[in-house]
């Protein structure tokens, strides 16, 4: 695409090991009702599987997307981050957007997200998202309406926040080189990337009637277990958003101590290694008893979790206990 028929939105979509879901991906894409200023960029992370044979058949079907599609390929695996960074690398848009390729989206998500952010002259634009699960099982997240990029974090740190696909930013947000995101960080990069393109944004618009499609049904250890590693990942984002978070803003970095908090307690008798349950232990009691009251007593947090948590600021094991008696969720939610 050249400079003078640069794109409006680039979409960047990683692709390994989903040769299931490609074709569903790439025809919602291909589909889409923005029909021009689009581009999609295909970043290969080495797929050992029909992915890229398959959605090269399938953009056959569409040849009027040919000129809007791009397909890079890596020499070698480097993860999820990396196919994302790679994809970035080689956006135009003024707009940017990522999609992963197990997942679907609306087939007029990114012109009513574009339309958005020009009305408005928004810097981020946000969607609701569907995670399914199955034919009979779906959620829908949709974003806590706010009139800030600030307010937006706080009062979506849980769930929305944690979506980089169902945000479309303004690629100077995107692009810029004080943003860090290490290409081992695989745990959590879509809260560490969002809370610093936010914190660099000026302004935030909503739409409300377009959705971005989840595939939950294709959940593997990674995403679906916790671990101590997703813990150690988690740990390592915390020292990354101590450095960026301003001091102005140090009641967001509040927030991931209190997620910490909440997962030191969920795994800690989940866990049946012993050196495991320590680094959750220890982490614990790492945190002073200032901030554990802060979180206690933090509104997005349920009347049934808070009493679970005020039972570990007591008794930690023993609260750790509880919650994996319940696992089902009847105390939690």
């Amino acid at each position: 695409m050249t400079n003078s028929n640069r794109a409006k939105v680039s979409v960047c979509i990683p692709v390994y090991g989903v040769e299931k879901y490609i074709e569903r991906c790439a025809r919602s894409l291909f589909e889409q009702t923005m029909k021009d200023g689009i581009e999609f960029i295909f970043v290969n992370d080495c797929t050992k599987d029909k992915s890229i044979e398959i959605l090269e058949q399938v953009l056959g079907e569409y040849p009027e997307r040919k000129e809007q599609v791009k397909i890079i390929h890596h020499e070698k695996n480097k993860g999820l981050v990396a196919a994302r960074k790679t994809g970035l690398a080689h956006a135009t848009g003024d707009y940017i957007i990522h999609c992963d390729s197990d997942d679907w989206v609306d087939l007029n998500l990114y012109e009513t997200m574009y339309n958005k952010a020009v009305e408005v002259n928004a810097d981020v634009v946000c969607c609701p998202f569907l995670q399914f699960f199955s034919a009979e099982k779906t959620k829908v997240i949709k974003p806590y309406i706010t009139g800030s990029c600030i307010e937006y974090i706080e009062k979506n740190f849980y769930f929305h926040l944690n979506s980089l696909c169902s945000k479309l930013y303004k690629k100077k947000n995107v692009h810029d080189e004080t943003i860090i995101c290490p290409n081992y960080i695989w745990m959590g990069e879509d809260l560490l990337r969002n809370i610093q393109m936010l914190l660099k944004s000026e302004s935030i618009a909503f739409v409300s009637d377009v959705f971005y499609f989840y595939n939950c049904s294709n959940l593997g250890s990674m995403t679906a277990t916790f671990s101590k590693k997703h813990f150690e990942q988690l740990l390592e984002i915390e020292k990354i958003l101590e450095l960026k978070i301003p001091k102005t803003q140090k009641n967001l970095l509040l927030l991931f101590k209190q997620l910490l908090l909440h997962r030191s307690v969920d795994c800690y008798y989940e866990e049946r290694e012993k050196s495991t349950q320590e680094l959750y232990y220890n982490y614990w009691k790492s945190v002073s008893l200032s901030i554990k009251i802060k979180s206690l007593l933090a509104k997005e947090i349920s009347f049934k979790t808070k009493i679970l948590f005020l039972l570990a600021c007591v008794n930690f094991k023993f609260a750790a206990f509880l919650y994996f008696c319940y696992k089902s969720h009847v105390l939690l939610r």
